[in-house]
């Protein structure tokens, strides 16, 4: 069969149909997809049209039949019935901390949508999220995550043709330097200054020798290894290899939410997952300063499993260790900050010490220096700019 296929200005996206011009029969052949079988093969339909105003006039009255019959019972599912079917999929392909990160983003889906069965979502559901995240200042990592979410969840449907097409198509994130979106905050680390105030107060003793914060010298190890707060609140004894003063990175915290048995509401808990962020286990050498602190902190959790212990036993939060942090600052004054810059802090040092990006990425754990390289650019700015002005000997 000899067969011209009229030019569009766009190919169509998946459910949308095609018309095609039969040469031999001097007509148009409209064809569309409606859904699926009972033995579950795709239901294709072609219907023929004169000429092209009438093929496109047919397309759309089969669109509009199809899509107020949707013979296929997948369609009347909820969104939160569906979203929660493809995170039990999910947990098949990623690891459990991407997992865990993934169901966060489909909960905050669930709360706008989850009552709209999935045939019910449109473009426009789903574009009003992302400008409600713009409207309540979420940074553009926040809503890349709900945007690529959605995206996925629907082409899964798609995929599996549960859905004739994704209500995503149209539907626009902002670029990150669009001007709708907030400034990233800023990386706060601390001055020289600043490490030792904070310090001196983390690690203060009362009269009798005991520690004011009883694991501020949790803080003092992380700002002398650059360890992520996952990463040290995950440490165990069994991490620490004290003839050789290094310590094993290889796991992680995550904080993740079980069913109460006595309750039935879900509750957040703290879990340890045995994989780094990159996926590498890593050695760090300890310097004195990390030495003496984890010395110090043997004292205090030594007869427990993990380092950061509670006086019970269990594993402290991130909450926890955030909590006594900012107690820290407001205690001596300094602005409130995120816990993950004393990990910039150690990594600006480094960088103010001369010490190769090669080298910090290593350490810090990175899977690419140029990770590390993005991340500190504006500190690899200011040393080059500082290099150019000890180069200019002639000036003198």
């Amino acid at each position: 069969m000899n067969a011209q296929i009229i030019t569009q200005p766009a190919r169509r996206p998946k459910g949308e149909g095609s018309i095609t011009y039969i040469s031999k029969t001097k007509n148009y052949a409209v064809r569309l997809t409606y859904g699926k079988n009972k033995d579950g093969t795709p239901d294709r339909r072609t219907k023929t049209a004169k000429n092209e105003k009438e093929a496109k006039q047919l397309l759309k009255s089969m669109k509009k039949e199809r899509d107020s019959t949707l013979g296929f019972t997948i369609s009347n599912l909820t969104v939160d019935e569906y979203f929660n079917k493809w995170l039990l999929i999910k947990k098949l392909e990623i690891s459990e901390s991407s997992h865990i990160r993934l169901r966060y983003s489909v909960e905050y889906i669930i709360k706008r949508i989850g009552s709209l069965q999935i045939r019910h979502v449109t473009a426009d559901h789903c574009q009003d999220i992302i400008f409600e995240m713009i409207e309540n200042e979420y940074s553009h990592s926040s809503i890349k995550k709900i945007y690529n979410t959605l995206n996925a969840c629907f082409r899964y449907a798609m995929e599996r043709e549960d859905l004739i097409r994704s209500p995503m198509i149209g539907v626009v994130a902002p670029s990150s330097d669009s001007e709708a979106i907030k400034e990233a905050k800023e990386m706060e680390p601390f001055t020289l200054y600043e490490c030792k105030k904070f310090l001196d107060e983390a690690v203060r003793r009362h009269m009798n020798g005991s520690y004011v914060y009883r694991l501020g010298l949790m803080f003092q190890l992380m700002l002398s290894t650059g360890i992520r707060t996952g990463e040290a609140l995950a440490l165990c004894w069994d991490d620490v290899d004290w003839e050789n003063r290094t310590i094993y990175i290889w796991k992680t915290q995550v904080t993740s939410e079980e069913k109460n048995p006595d309750t039935g509401k879900n509750r957040k808990v703290a879990k340890i997952v045995k994989r780094t962020k990159n996926k590498r286990r890593r050695k760090i050498d300890l310097n004195e300063s990390a030495y003496n602190a984890l010395t110090e902190l043997r004292k205090i959790t030594g007869q427990y499993e993990y380092i950061a212990s509670t006086k019970s036993g269990e594993l402290v939060t991130y909450a926890n260790l955030y909590k006594v942090f900012h107690r820290v600052l407001n205690r001596i004054g300094l602005p409130l900050r995120g816990l993950h810059n004393l990990r910039h802090t150690f990594a600006s040092q480094l960088f103010a010490k001369g010490v190769d990006a090669i080298v910090v990425s290593k350490i810090l754990g990175h899977c690419s220096v140029t990770v590390t390289s993005d991340i500190y650019i504006h500190v690899l700015t200011e040393q080059k700019e500082a290099a150019v002005r000890v180069l200019d000997f002639l000036k003198d």
